[in-house]
């Protein structure tokens, strides 16, 4: 739009009009929510199901008559859609592919996998990702028949650490392609490591190293560590996971696989065909050794003086919670600074209507 004012001429208003081809790509199909229920024939259902389906099974008891040719757990890239998947403290077995199989950006820890027709735990190219910004820690994985744990063609940054990887037909940890990106650290298992020279894995022994495990992919079965295992304290300390498959807090017990080591043995749930009892949920704890998202830092200790002080703040800081930004003042969405912006808007309003009065003031001059 262009306005023009001349002296004792009306103000003439010329619009400018332009034509714009606007092309709108077509966009897929939202995920369905798909519901069945005991009368239904669920494998039809679940075969239907398309890639990014929700499926609720309602109450009732269900039978399949066969094993499904697909991972028990599968994720994709999050490809900037959000934070990367947190997968933990599933109990998993009879896959008819991989146990868990991921593409990126994925957290994966505390799980147990009992077996699988494939690789217990897959990092590896699907769809438009490939193996980076994975985290896979403190699983305990056996198969009998291929690979606990496998990296194909890693792109980016994953680490292996402190996981209980027990194969007999392949290998604990295989990694085809470059290590380059890999950091393979503190875990424990049988079936060696392939396609890497990191010094990652450590022997490890079925019968000694659990209290009752085999490689049959079924129950019953226990996990849980023996005291004078291999899997008890030999975990990397740069790679603890906050807490274990029960829930437990780690508060830095450096123990390989899935759970905590107890003297009194497993203070949780016992694995078995059903529902998992509810995971506790822990409150934060600072001294804990693990990071916390309300702490800077987090030495193990409640002492100052050591970088890190006794309320888990770098020391020189305020020691003030990160949500206050050190000024102690408040607004509407909450504690924080408050923001420079809606103060100046009136004053900003002013200027442009004494300014606008000025102009008309001169044109008519």
């Amino acid at each position: 739009m262009y306005k023009k004012n001349t002296k004792g001429a009306p103000m003439r208003t010329i619009f400018f009009c332009c034509l714009f081809t606007l092309s709108i790509p077509t966009l897929p199909a939202r995920a369905a929510l798909i519901t069945a229920g005991p009368a239904d024939d669920v494998e039809v259902v679940i075969n239907a199901l398309a890639p990014g389906d929700e499926l609720v099974l309602e109450a009732g008891t269900y039978t399949l008559t066969e094993r499904f040719s697909f991972a028990c757990i599968l994720t994709y890239a999050a490809l900037g859609n959000g934070p990367a998947n947190v997968i933990e403290r599933n109990l998993l077995w009879g896959c008819g592919d991989h146990g868990i199989q991921s593409a990126a950006d994925a957290i994966i820890r505390n799980n147990i996998i009992l077996g699988a027709v494939g690789t217990g735990i897959a990092l590896q190219p699907h769809q438009s990702g490939a193996p980076g910004n994975q985290v896979v820690v403190h699983n305990t994985v056996f198969n009998r028949d291929g690979d606990a744990l496998a990296v194909r063609n890693a792109t980016g940054d994953v680490v292996v650490a402190n996981n209980a990887v027990y194969a007999e037909g392949g290998f604990a940890i295989r990694v085809v392609g470059s290590d380059y990106t890999l950091v393979i650290a503190g875990n424990v298992g049988t079936g060696g490591l392939d396609g890497s020279a990191q010094p990652g894995l450590a022997a490890g022994d079925l019968a000694l190293d659990f209290v009752d495990a085999h490689l049959d992919d079924a129950l019953p079965l226990d996990c849980f560590p023996l005291a004078d295992g291999a899997l008890v304290g030999a975990a990397d300390t740069d790679h603890l996971a906050p807490d274990d498959f029960n829930g437990t807090a780690r508060a830095g017990s450096a123990d390989v696989g899935a759970y905590r080591f107890d003297d009194g043995g497993n203070p949780g749930w016992t694995l078995a065909d059903g529902f998992k009892d509810a995971t506790p949920v822990s409150a934060p704890v600072c001294g804990d050794g693990a990071l916390d998202d309300d702490e800077d830092c987090d030495d193990g200790n409640v002492v100052d003086g050591d970088g890190c002080s006794a309320l888990c703040r770098a020391e020189g800081s305020d020691e003030k919670p990160a949500s206050d930004d050190g000024c102690g003042c408040s607004h509407a969405g909450g504690r924080g600074p408050v923001a420079p912006f809606p103060m100046l808007l009136p004053l900003v309003m002013l200027w442009f209507v004494t300014r606008s009065r000025s102009t008309a003031t001169d044109s008519d001059r």
